[in-house]
């Protein structure tokens, strides 16, 4: 039954872009290395790219450095600096954005199910209120596949300090598929976000992620 419910789900998920109304996508591409020092020690960089106008025109992009510290058999916590590179009235401007992370997970059924604390530093080189920021994502590793893809899904929300409430939404479904030092994901992400005048925006993107760990 369970196995059922979760593939539904991400059937209906992975569905949704053919059935949303025709809009602007967006895409997010990921691009991370780890490091294993040892057992309970591991570098991580991240390059990441997002794109808008149909993935045509590139507005945001970051880099990182971190630390991660496996204290737990299932609890893992990180320390990151992070630089981001925004597009400001067809200006880059530049953010620094000091982060720490904990991340838990567990296999409940052979599901990998894992979820992931942020705290985000906000520091910007422009004209912007400084801001902190809390995000928290939930994601399901799912077991079931063919030749090895196999379906995910994952939730995150993110809470602004200076806004005082929850501001974007994040929910994603799609594909991985992992080999001997890689894991490739590829999925539709659901973008949720609060306008400045209060309302919400829907936005579809498409989400790639490749990692490498040695």
């Amino acid at each position: 039954m369970i196995k059922k419910l979760f593939v539904l789900a991400t059937a209906l998920l992975l569905a949704h872009p053919l059935l949303a109304k025709e809009g602007d996508w967006y895409g997010i591409h990921d691009f991370i290395v780890k490091y294993s020092l040892n057992e309970k020690f591991a570098l991580y960089n991240r390059y990441e790219l997002i794109t808008k106008d149909n993935m045509s025109d590139s507005y945001f992009a970051l880099a990182d450095l971190g630390l991660a510290y496996k204290f737990h058999a299932n609890w893992t916590a990180s320390a990151y600096y992070r630089y981001c590179w925004i597009e400001v009235a067809d200006e880059w401007e530049g953010e620094h954005r000091p982060l720490l992370e904990l991340n838990y997970g567990v296999k409940l059924k052979d599901i990998a199910l894992s979820n992931r604390s942020r705290l985000e530093f906000r520091i910007y080189d422009f004209d912007r209120e400084n801001d902190v920021r809390y995000r928290n994502r939930t994601r399901a590793d799912l077991p079931w596949g063919l030749y090895g893809i196999k379906p995910y899904f994952e939730e995150e929300f993110f809470y602004s300090d200076n806004a005082n409430n929850i501001n974007a939404n994040w929910l994603t479904g799609g594909l991985y598929y992992k080999w001997s030092h890689a894991k490739l994901r590829v999925g539709y992400r659901w973008w949720a976000q609060k306008l400045s005048d209060g309302s919400w925006e829907n936005r579809n993107m498409l989400n790639t992620n490749l990692m490498f760990f040695f």
